[in-house]
C-alpha cells in the first residue's frame, strides 16, 4: 500500500517524540534547505537556512471539491550571503523545487520515507535584500502561460488560400 499524507500524518502524530522535519530540493543549484533546522536523510544534508515558515497558497474551487496547492513560497537568510549563488546559476526561472516531509524518530531518516507535499519551478527571479532571499515556487501543473496550437504563418498562404493578412500571428484553430 502506498504512502498517503494524511494516513503517514494519522499514524506518525500519535507517536511520541517524532519531529516533522519538511526539506527543499533545488537541485539545480545543489541546494537542500530545512525550514527549521539542519537534518540528514540517508542520501541528503537539508541545511536550516529558512528565515521562517514557508507559505503555501491553494486554488478553492467556486464550485467546491479539492483544493490545489498553486504556490510555494520561501525566504532564505542571505547572512552567509546566499544569494551569491545567482553569480553561477544567473537564471533560476524555470528550476524546479521540490518540498517533502519526513517524520524524525531520532534514527536515520530513510529519504524515501518522505511524503512529497509540493512540486513546482521558481516562478520569477527571487527578491534579494540585505537580509534574505525570497523565492515564489509555482506548481507546472496548471497550462499558464502556454500557447496551445500553432500561429499561422506567411507560409500558410499556400496550402489555405484565404489566409488573409490579419491572420498571420494568430493562433491556427485548434481541430
Amino acid at each position: 500500500m502506498a504512502i498517503t499524507l494524511p494516513s503517514q500524518f494519522s499514524t506518525e502524530m500519535k507517536k511520541m517524540g517524532y519531529k516533522p522535519r519538511v526539506g527543499i530540493a533545488i537541485s539545480t543549484f545543489s541546494q537542500y534547505l530545512s525550514v527549521t533546522e539542519t537534518f540528514t536523510t540517508n542520501t541528503q544534508t537539508y541545511t536550516g537556512k529558512s528565515t521562517g515558515a514557508p507559505s503555501i497558497t491553494l486554488a478553492v474551487e467556486p464550485t467546491g471539491g479539492f483544493n490545489k496547492v498553486t504556490s510555494f513560497n520561501l525566504s532564505i537568510l542571505n547572512q552567509e550571503l546566499f544569494s551569491n549563488i545567482f553569480a553561477t546559476y544567473k537564471d533560476p526561472e524555470d528550476t524546479e523545487a521540490v518540498v517533502k516531509l519526513w517524520f524524525d524518530d531520532g534514527t536515520q531518516i530513510q529519504d524515501n520515507e518522505g511524503v512529497q507535499l509540493f512540486k513546482g519551478k521558481i516562478k520569477d527571479f527571487p527578491s534579494i535584500n540585505y537580509d534574505s532571499v525570497d523565492f515564489q515556487i509555482e506548481t507546472d501543473d496548471d497550462l499558464t502561460d502556454t500557447m496551445l496550437g500553432e500561429l499561422v504563418e506567411d507560409s500558410d498562404s499556400s496550402s489555405i488560400p484565404t489566409v488573409g493578412e490579419a491572420s498571420i500571428g494568430k493562433v491556427k484553430p485548434i481541430a
